[in-house]
């Protein structure tokens, strides 16, 4: 699956669909999507393409896990501050 999330309340959920939308251009099908809005958040979720499964090989759920924690860890000095609380509850799953 790939999954683009805009987060920030000062974006309106319109600004925020189309900016998770275009980080997922060219990637995955389209017509196998889903969106979900919150009250800051966007998530915009595609599923791989057959043909992007096999280049990326099989696909592995990393919330909850030891790998997932360490790219949280990698990417989150990225991130504002506000936004953590959000961030930590996608690690763990919801």
């Amino acid at each position: 699956m790939w999954h683009a999330s805009v987060c920030g309340p000062g974006l309106s959920p319109r600004n925020r669909r189309r900016l998770a939308l275009h980080a997922l251009r060219g990637v995955g099908d389209p017509a196998a999507q889903w969106e979900q809005t919150r009250p800051i958040a966007t998530h915009v979720r595609r599923r791989v393409t057959p043909a992007e499964a096999l280049a990326v090989g099989p696909v592995r759920d990393l919330r909850g896990t030891a790998e997932g924690r360490a790219r949280w860890d990698a990417i989150r000095h990225e991130l504002a501050p506000a936004v953590y609380p959000l961030a930590a509850a996608e690690l763990e799953g919801d």
